[in-house]
């Protein structure tokens, strides 16, 4: 049997159930010239007359009745495997697959796994740590969490947690033989820790003020493809860095650390949660709801 047999069955089966063609295309949503095609393709299929048919009646044919009986338990099956698969789109369980930056992982994610895990102990949350730009479609991940200017434009977004501020700092030492710049030309002059997105790019750093926009690469001291690597970096005096504020504002409000250029480092828009579709499995509308509301 191919697959529009069983199609046609299927329509062949609620013909029956509702006792004409007329209403079981009601039901159905289909054109009643739907339903009578369907129904007479399964007949020549066959090579049998599964209803007689009169202007005021319609009966099953004993052929009619022998596939009705032959066929209804495996239709039920069929009816029951469908409406199990529904269900798990609408049961808070499973597993959850994210896709998400290092910082972000560590702001808005970070904080509350465990009160997560908790609120949601049949969920199993598989977070993957990939600072690449990942296709999640193809990687088979439900969400990913980038900042805004990350996102695909052909996924839905919705933003988790508040905005974002990359801050230029140095320690005091550093300062000492090198005069704390005030504009981005000035930058030239000074000894610069990268940060590597991955093997292709490195972070890029960009300053605004106004209309006035600079994209500068000052010359590398050093190339790190780790966050922590670079706050430890910058602490030893090897340069200045370009980072989330987040990352260091117990090293400034201890004066470990000196911010400069604050004028030309404005805030923008922060972490975005995206994803494919608008219907979603509620396992990830729980993960969305949970995480917007915790980093409010």
């Amino acid at each position: 049997m191919d697959r529009q047999q069983l199609s046609h069955l299927l329509i062949f089966e609620t013909v029956v159930e509702e006792g004409s063609f007329r209403t079981a295309a009601k039901r159905l949503n289909i054109a009643p010239s739907a339903v009578s095609y369907a129904v007479g393709k399964l007949e020549e299929s066959l090579g049998v007359q599964l209803f007689n048919r009169t202007t005021r009646s319609l009966g099953l044919s004993e052929a009619g009745k022998v596939l009705m009986h032959e066929t209804a338990s495996a239709l039920r099956v069929i009816e029951d495997g469908f409406n199990a698969a529904k269900a798990t789109h609408n049961k808070i369980s499973g597993l959850l697959r994210i896709n998400t930056g290092y910082s972000a992982a560590k702001f808005v994610i970070a904080p509350y796994l465990g009160a997560f895990s908790e609120a949601y102990p049949d969920i199993t949350l598989d977070l993957v740590i990939d600072n690449r730009f990942v296709d999640i479609v193809k990687s088979g991940y439900d969400a990913g969490i980038r900042i805004h200017e990350q996102v695909e434009k052909d996924m839905i977004a919705a933003k988790i947690g508040g905005d974002l501020r990359s801050v230029l700092v140095a320690t005091p030492k550093y300062f000492e033989t090198h005069p704390a710049p005030r504009h981005p030309t000035e930058l030239k002059n000074h000894k610069a820790i990268l940060y590597r997105f991955n093997e292709k790019r490195t972070y890029v750093w960009e300053f605004e003020k106004g209309r006035k926009k600079f994209t500068v690469t000052p010359p590398e001291q050093l190339i790190l493809n780790n966050h922590q690597l670079v706050i430890d970096a910058v602490l030893q005096h090897a340069g200045l860095a370009y980072v989330f504020e987040n990352y260091v504002k117990d090293a400034i409000k201890e004066g470990k650390l000196i911010k400069v250029m604050e004028d030309w480092t404005p805030s923008f828009p922060g972490f975005y949660i995206y994803y494919p579709q608008q219907k979603m499995r509620a396992a990830l509308r729980a993960f969305i709801d949970f995480f917007i509301a915790h980093n409010r």
